[in-house]
């Protein structure tokens, strides 16, 4: 064989047996199945759903693309739902926080995906018709705005800004304070105290204002956009025998959006201008494929690294996370690192016994 032909035959299979073991490593790392909430709906004029962290989703079926009307209406519909509303839930779902190369601060990153029953393809909107949409409030940014969100060739995540602002949801506001007094004749009949209410009128507050106003307060209720405390209550099971589980509010909400755009969406803000410096990233290891994180210990900003050189803020606390790829040998590391200068940091590899591992070194706590 002329050896003029065999050399880029030679690179030319390199280069695929690279291929294989990058997208091998990837798909080792690709968490996104175990995060994915499915609800199968019948095709009703409007659909209702609730995620576990809260997210609400409201459509109509006509004003999706490729639904039939009358007798040929798909008999069910499938709506895959991620809600990614930590530094954890990010990494583990490989959804790095950056809109062209800027820093993001994330507030939670969700995925909408509405589809056929047994079909693949993923619906879309019609012209001009949205879905309504609220989001959970897991960070106590303010400023936050939607990002819509698209992964590159290499998986990867890019968010691109919008217009859209978000603020959190305010609820028509009371407060009960209980008071008693003893009836002597019914304590000795009944062998109960008496009880009555005094009810201060709040006006409209958000979560967040009310667990300022009040600190001590630590469960809440809403019936028909009230927001009560539950101190009207004399304990917690005499207020499960009046308030339904679903009705107490754990955790703050923006208001509704109404977004034309399925997939990825983002709540952000773009992370404050600091001093970087210069990290190189040097291996222990010779490897076929490999994946780094850096993690940023302080606000809610997940990083892929693509080359050996990365820019970071300087005394801040990060995470890097590295996974490679040797033959069937998987490698790991994780060390929380500070830097003060630009420097070269080496990324000291462990062998791993087998996939499974790779996991728990993703875990940040």
């Amino acid at each position: 064989m002329n050896k003029f032909f065999t050399i880029p035959l030679l690179f030319f299979f390199l280069n695929c047996q690279d291929n294989i073991q990058k997208e091998r490593l990837k798909g080792t790392l690709d968490f996104e199945p175990e995060l994915t909430q499915q609800f199968f709906v019948a095709p009703n004029s409007i659909i209702q759903i609730q995620g576990k962290k809260g997210t609400k989703i409201i459509f109509k079926i006509e004003d999706l693309e490729g639904i039939l009307s009358g007798p040929n209406i798909k008999d069910s519909l499938l709506v895959n739902l991620i809600e990614l509303t930590t530094k954890q839930d990010l990494l583990n779902a490989n959804t790095q926080t950056v809109s062209n190369e800027k820093w993001l601060i994330s507030g939670g990153a969700f995925k909408i995906e509405i589809l056929v029953k047994n079909s693949s393809e993923s619906l879309t909107l019609k012209k001009g018709k949205t879905i309504s949409v609220q989001f959970p409030k897991s960070s106590n940014e303010n400023n936050m705005i939607i990002f819509y969100g698209a992964r590159d060739k290499d998986d990867n995540m890019n968010w691109e800004e919008t217009d859209i602002n978000l603020e959190e949801k305010k609820f028509y506001s009371l407060f009960y304070t209980s008071q008693s007094f003893i009836d002597t004749i019914s304590s000795s009949l009944y062998g109960v105290d008496m009880y009555y209410n005094e009810i201060d009128t709040l006006g409209y507050l958000s979560l967040s204002e009310y667990k300022y106003i009040y600190p001590k307060i630590d469960s809440l209720y809403v019936v028909n956009d009230t927001l009560s405390n539950l101190k009207s209550w004399k304990t917690y099971e005499d207020m499960l025998a009046n308030i339904s589980q679903s009705q107490l509010m754990y955790n703050s909400f923006y208001n509704s959006i109404e977004t034309s755009k399925l997939g990825w969406i983002n709540i952000d803000k773009f992370a404050p201008n600091e001093e970087k410096i210069k990290i190189k990233l040097e291996l222990s290891t010779d490897l076929d494929a490999i994946q780094t994180y850096i993690i940023d210990k302080k606000n809610n900003t997940v990083l892929n690294v693509e080359n050996n050189e990365v820019e970071i803020p300087v005394n801040r606390s990060f995470f890097i996370i590295s996974f490679g790829l040797v033959d069937d040998v998987f490698y790991a590391s994780k060390k929380s690192v500070r830097f003060n200068e630009s420097k070269t940091h080496t990324i000291e590899f462990k062998k791993l016994k087998n996939s499974q591992q790779m996991k728990s070194f993703l875990k940040l706590k």
